[in-house]
């Protein structure tokens, strides 16, 4: 399901933001990856903007889309796997709430992460509610790009 609506997407024109995060689900099997009208409402419309690092094989893109709380900012960390890949993996660098309730209010959510400076990795190991992504080929998915 999850396929099919990514490649039939949404129209931008008429789709709704969520109205508000649902938060991280208890049980994963509650997440409805076999609904597809459940996915398509979980996409949020809004604007990409990809800077490509210097040299590093790097870059990072910036998310911003409105919901009903408020303007939602993510940055996410894209790396490649290598000479001649293509990108495998993202990691959530931030993830802000410029809050329409609070009189315009930034909540700054927390990842989990510890700093570098303090050695990096999960402040609990027992919880990542932002894993990376990983991707993987999709033979399937090749001529959208």
């Amino acid at each position: 399901a999850a396929e099919n609506v990514l490649i039939r997407g949404v129209d931008v024109r008429t789709h709704e933001n969520p109205t508000k995060s649902e938060g991280v689900p208890s049980d994963p099997s509650q997440i409805g990856l076999a609904d597809p009208e459940r996915l398509r409402k979980r996409i949020c419309v809004g604007s990409y903007a990809y800077t490509p690092g210097s040299g590093s094989g790097e870059g990072r893109i910036n998310i911003n889309y409105s919901a009903t709380d408020g303007e939602y900012r993510l940055t996410l960390l894209l790396s490649h796997g290598g000479k001649h890949v293509f990108s495998d993996c993202l990691t959530w660098e931030s993830y802000d709430l410029v809050s329409s309730a609070n009189g315009g209010d930034t909540i700054n959510f927390d990842l989990g992460r510890l700093p570098d400076w303090k050695g990096g990795g999960l402040a609990d190991e027992n919880k990542d509610h932002f894993p990376q992504v990983k991707f993987r080929p999709k033979v399937a998915l090749e001529h959208l790009l």
